[in-house]
């Protein structure tokens, strides 16, 4: 979006947004005199809020983040620094709102992302779908940095997805759940060192005495039922997305798309059986066949749900026994 500005009014938190409208709305000023950044600018000077004078100066220059995500990032960055009550917030953090040096040093992370998606021809953030994001956490994940910092570029990504009810529907990210609702530190096998301990008041011993006993029954007894499940459940949805072939340039369900379905179907059944994976089944009059409803809601087909399955199922439920799930 070259100019974004002369047909449609974008607001934030109540916030009109214009070529013209001050970065620093709601933030405290430590020097009166500076000249404030405006939203159209190329730079973002952040200085005039730092309560630290001594600090170096934290301007973001918007010429490094890629071209066709620009206006998106923007208006995130501006929902980052103005919106400052019931402010959205990562898990374990211990701010009600993220500070300037906070802000400057996670867009760093972030820009990661963005150069990620346009490096795949992905120039909007509404088009980043769960099957994107799932790959860039592997590659976040294959990366030779340490942990800590795929931490950090995995939660600049969550909380860019936090934000989404701030943000117009292009700069939105149209995923529910974020890798299944795990914190950065989990999904990069990095626990935070700093969380604080446990600062809620005490619950009554009868309650936690209950509670006690409900939580041994899923640690010591569900969840030797529900844990190897699950992670089998992640290994072969990651297995589906390292061998799916990109569904994006089919933008309507035509003859060609559902022959990428197919085929789409065909790699994810050579690639099950090869590894040794069982397929999600479901009773059939008197046989069980493979539940492809079962495999769009995991994550590993397109949602060919859509569509009438009964073909596809027929040609393919005898290629490798199914499981009923």
């Amino acid at each position: 979006m070259t100019s974004p500005f002369h047909d449609d009014e974008f607001r934030i938190d109540g916030l009109p947004i214009t070529s013209t409208t001050t970065v620093l709305q709601r933030r405290r000023l430590h020097d009166a005199t500076a000249m404030l950044s405006r939203f159209a600018d190329p730079v973002w000077d952040l200085f005039p809020a730092l309560p630290d004078r001594h600090r170096a100066n934290q301007a973001i220059h918007w010429d490094t983040y890629p071209q066709p995500l620009l206006f998106a990032c923007k208006l995130y960055v501006f929902a980052l620094v103005n919106v400052t009550e019931h402010a959205p917030r990562v898990a374990g953090s211990r701010a009600d709102v993220l500070s300037i040096p906070s802000i400057w040093a996670d867009l760093s992370h972030l820009r990661v992302f963005l150069r990620w998606l346009a490096d795949r021809g992905i120039t909007s953030l509404a088009d980043a779908t769960e099957i994107d994001l799932d790959r860039y956490y592997s590659h976040v994940r294959e990366q030779p940095d340490s942990t800590p910092r795929q931490r950090k570029l995995l939660l600049a990504v969550q909380r860019l997805h936090l934000y989404r009810d701030y943000l117009p529907a292009f700069a939105r990210m149209p995923i529910v759940v974020l890798w299944g609702g795990a914190s950065a530190a989990e999904l990069a096998g990095d626990p935070d060192p700093r969380r604080l301990g446990n600062r809620t008041p005490r619950i009554h011993p009868d309650v936690m005495g209950k509670l006690l006993s409900a939580a041994l029954l899923v640690t010591e007894t569900i969840a030797a039922d529900v844990l190897p499940a699950a992670r089998q459940m992640i290994t072969m949805r990651a297995l589906a997305v390292s061998v799916a072939a990109d569904p994006r340039p089919y933008s309507h369900w035509n003859t060609t798309r559902w022959n990428a379905a197919e085929e789409q179907l065909a790699r994810v059944l050579h690639a099950f059986a090869a590894a040794g994976h069982p397929l999600p089944g479901r009773r059939d009059g008197r046989r069980t066949v493979v539940d492809l409803t079962g495999l769009v809601h995991a994550g590993q087909l397109p949602h060919v749900a859509q569509l009438k399955l009964d073909p596809l199922r027929r040609r393919h439920h005898q290629q490798r026994p199914a499981r009923r799930s």
